[in-house]
């Protein structure tokens, strides 16, 4: 007889992709071809001649490989036995993904949905966490970050952020042993000449010290040293931002002389890229240059604290520690200046904190957030799977009954899943990256570091880990599916089509039960949110913010420094010239805006005597000119507004807010009331003439505060800011307060013009930003249901079309299925809103202090909620019920 295993293996000469394959090959020809041989000598033929007829049936080499290539494409595909070895896992992997894809690309409606909803989580969650990571998470760019502390004074018991005033700065700095570094800073505005017009720019005015704190060496040049400082030397560290973008990156600028402040400053040193002065107050632009700091007047004046204290702590020093050592001292400076700090004590905040300290909270809830959106899309994309895998339950025994390991099967079962959730991933990397650069231009400019918002190394491995982590978890609902039954059960639902599977669809009812309630809790804060905006911006101004504009002037120069007489004169005359301009109705300046904060301080009133002992109410300290009420729009409901007559030598005519007279003569007039200096010995008094509507000072969600007016030239603190109410266009106003301004003195500078109107808005981008964000998100939560609610039930009615034909031909009424599908939906969403109504009612603990003018708890949210997911369930549930409605019976039965 032919040795017919020797005669294939040299005809197929590696046909097959692997040696166990190929052994397989040949034995099984070989044995067919020694029965054929076998079969002809039977017949009468001859041996010799029996052989060669068989060997002229067999093909040859190229066509033989050809031919079992084509059957091992046909070949139903059965999961490898497990490997020995790791490589063999991963190879044994491998394939399946190559599998998978095969199987996503025959069914294009399947991935496309998976695709779509991983796309829509992942990509939400990777903008957010970009976010995220670049404002709270990423470190801050100094050297040891973690050591360095913000210094606030505050009165004792309390944790107000009070600045420190320069003597008790050099106190501190004199007597503390928890800093190995200890220096001081203040953002100012400077005007920077060289241009058509002088620029304003944000000048960090500090000590050589607060340099030596940040620990971070210049990129070029050097730092200014203590005795600079001291000596009040004229010479400045550039920002590599306005280093960049003002002087072009010239090289050779170390050494070079610009124009600040009408004045001339030699550039020392360039900063590091990425370096930004921290903002201890809520300002809407960094610093953009270094420059000593010169307290003039106030070098020993303990009553101005407008100083910010930055320390780095000393090796192996806590923050407790320091804080006892500050306490401490605070109490000796209190026995030694009991006039101005018997009341304080001092206390420190880490500098991370204190620079994201507004914003940590609500964007880990933004972050909670979405993570809830990609929470949803993964049990969306789990009840998919099951769905899939319930329709293949038949291939699912036959690989268990032919001996398929569980690792085999949950293999398979992740990389489809795996596979559907990567491309869904990558296409969510991709709306990440458009959806990171509307974030970036949506975010307030308030908040700092914005700057690092994007794709880098680490928020795309967040987003590769998030991806494998929502495959994964939706690729376990199909085997979870396997583990419900053994292979008889898998082989006998898989054979027929029962009326109902409980099983899987009971695991898809709770994975959509699921979502329902995970998109109440999501729904119910983003309508919290919105009705919180809502409230904000119809919250009552006290102002006009139709036709009044502002333009910012800060007066610099030795000309004007501690010299309120200049100061007055300046802007009296600019008040005069911009009068003038036609379209102007009213002109008046003012030290400060609404909403943006401003100086405060305590005061005496008639009756009240001088305690330092005393902690006494903050009001409000603004400084103005006569026209400035009624170019503001703001009403003077009693009295009169001030006139220039009210600035005296020692006495002046006041007028003060609602507020005001309500704290301190409830139910009476304030008129003619006397108010005084909190200090020891009253250098000035005042008479109220006049009191003026409220206005809220510290942004639209703080109710007004106390706040008192003064005429302009009773101090050398700078007035700011010209109020113009007028008809004109914006351009042609700005170019004419430009060319007043350049008349009296060129060296100032007007900062770019803007409405009252536009300070509303401002104030509001915050709540804006945050309730655009989980609206999107929650819209998106809504579609994914929807999604969910209806995947389920057009699956189901797909499962149960021969039940519905057979009713139908025995005459049952459409409608009555039509009814059943939608109560299935509705029974769904019940249960999905009652858990959801407990998720919501718990996360309104957390989000409380985040709304505003809103009662997280009340039911009537909740309602809305579940009235607008009910919503969503009878729609999600109208296309199956349809479909439902319309079976033809005899093709229903036809299929079976």
């Amino acid at each position: 007889m032919t040795d017919w295993s020797a005669v294939v293996r040299d005809r197929l000469r590696h046909a097959a992709d692997n040696p166990a394959r190929e052994a397989e090959i040949v034995e099984e020809l070989a044995q067919h071809l020694a029965q054929r041989e076998a079969d002809l000598v039977a017949g009468g033929a001859d041996p010799t001649e029996a052989g060669r007829l068989v060997r002229a049936e067999l093909a040859d080499g190229p066509a033989l490989a050809a031919a079992i290539r084509r059957a091992d494409r046909l070949r139903p595909m059965a999961p490898s036995p497990p490997a020995p070895c790791a490589g063999g896992v991963l190879a044994g992997f491998w394939h399946d993904l190559r599998y998978a894809c095969r199987l996503l690309r025959r069914a294009p409606g399947l991935a496309a949905s998976v695709i779509l909803l991983m796309a829509l989580g992942l990509g939400a969650s990777t903008s957010a966490f970009s976010v995220l990571k670049a404002v709270v998470l990423d470190p801050l760019p100094y050297a040891d970050p973690d050591r360095l502390v913000v210094t606030w004074t505050s009165p004792q018991g309390m944790r107000a952020t009070q600045p420190l005033s320069f003597p008790d700065y050099l106190d501190y700095r004199a007597r503390a042993r928890s800093f190995a570094e200890f220096g001081l800073q203040t953002l100012q505005w400077a005007n920077l000449g060289g241009g058509e017009f002088p620029e304003q720019v944000r000048a960090v005015v500090c000590t050589a010290s607060l340099l030596r704190t940040l620990g971070v060496p210049p990129a070029r040049g050097r730092l200014f040293t203590d005795e600079e400082e001291l000596r009040s030397e004229r010479v400045l560290v550039l920002g590599d931002g306005i280093w960049r973008r003002r002087f072009g990156a010239d090289p050779q600028m170390v050494g070079r002389q610009v124009e600040l402040n009408g004045a001339s400053f030699t550039v020392i040193g360039i900063m590091p890229t990425g370096l930004a002065a921290f903002r201890p107050w809520f300002t809407d632009s960094d610093g953009e240059f270094w420059m000593p700091l010169d307290p003039g007047a106030d070098r020993a004046n303990r009553d101005r604290h407008w100083l910010f204290g930055l320390g780095r702590l000393a090796a192996g020093v806590t923050r407790e520690a320091t804080e006892r050592d500050l306490a401490a001292i605070a109490a000796d400076l209190a026995r030694e200046h009991p006039d101005t700090n018997a009341r304080d004590t001092a206390w420190v905040r880490p500098l991370a904190e204190q620079i994201t300290g507004d914003v940590r909270r609500p964007l880990w809830l933004l972050f909670a957030a979405v993570g809830l959106l990609a929470l949803i899309g993964t049990v969306n994309v789990a009840g998919l799977l099951l769905a899939r895998a319930s329709n293949r339950e038949l291939e699912t025994g036959i690989r268990i009954s032919l001996g398929a390991s569980p690792w085999r099967l949950v293999s398979l079962s992740l990389a489809e899943s795996l596979v559907a959730c990567g491309a869904g991933g990558f296409a969510g990397v991709l709306a990440a990256w458009w959806g990171t650069d509307a974030l970036r231009g949506m975010i307030p400019a308030t908040i700092q570091r914005t700057a690092g918002i994007g794709l880098d190394g680490g928020v795309l491995a967040f987003s590769t880990l998030l991806t494998i982590a929502c495959g994964a978890l939706a690729g376990l609902a199909p085997v979870v599916v396997v583990a419900m039954g053994g292979p008889g059960r898998a082989l006998r639902r898989g054979r027929q089509r029962p009326v109902a599977r409980r099983g899987p669809g009971r695991l898809q009812a709770a994975l959509v039960v699921t979502q329902l309630s995970l998109v109440v809790a999501l729904a119910h804060g983003a309508a919290l949110m919105l009705q919180s905006y809502r409230n904000v911006t119809t919250v009552p101004f006290g102002f006009d913010t139709d036709r009044v504009v502002v333009a910012g002037i800060s007066l610099q120069g030795l000309d004007y420094r501690d010299n309120a007489e200049r100061q007055a004169d300046f802007w009296y005359r600019l008040v005069s010239r911009v009068r003038e301009v036609p379209g102007v109705e009213m002109v008046g300046a003012t030290s400060k805006l609404p909403l943006n904060g401003g100086t405060n301080g305590p005061l005496l009133v008639e009756g009240e005597r001088y305690d330092p002992i005393i902690e006494r109410p903050t009001v409000e300290r603004s400084y103005i000119t006569p026209e400035y009420f009624a170019a503001a729009g703001i009403p003077v409901v009693a009295g009169r507004s001030l006139v220039e007559a009210d600035f005296g030598d020692r006495e002046y005519g006041v007028v003060v807010n609602q507020a005001f007279e309500r704290r301190y003569w409830p139910g009476q007039s304030a008129l003619g009331r006397r108010v005084y200096p909190n200090t020891a010995v009253r250098h000035w008094g005042a008479t109220i003439v006049g009191v003026v509507g409220d206005v809220r000072q510290w942004g639209m969600e703080r109710p007004p505060l106390p706040e008192i007016f003064y005429p302009l030239g009773v101090t050398t603190r700078n007035v700011r800011y010209l109020v113009v109410r007028t008809t004109a266009t914006r351009g042609s106003l700005e170019r004419a307060i430009r060319a007043a301004a350049a008349s009296i003195d060129p060296r100032q500078a007007v900062s770019a013009v803007r409405t009252f109107g536009d300070l509303a808005t401002s104030d509001s981008s915050r709540r804006r930003f945050q309730t655009v964000l989980i609206m999107l998100f929650a819209g998106a939560g809504l579609a994914m249901v929807l999604g969910g609610v209806y995947g389920l039930l057009s699956h189901q009615v797909t499962q149960r079309t021969r039940e519905y034909g057979i009713r139908l031909a025995l005459g049952a009424d459409a409608r009555r299925l039509v009814w059943a599908v939608i109560w299935r939906g509705l029974a769904l969403t019940s249960l999905g809103c009652v858990i959801g109504c407990g998720l919501a009612l718990g996360a309104s603990r957390v989000i409380g202090d985040l709304v505003f003018g809103v009662d997280p708890s009340s039911p009537v949210w909740l309602m809305l909620v579940t009235m607008l997911m009910a919503m969503v369930g009878v729609i999600g549930a109208a296309l199956p019920a349809r479909r439902a409605s319309r079976v033809d019976p005899v093709l229903a039965l036809r299929t079976e």
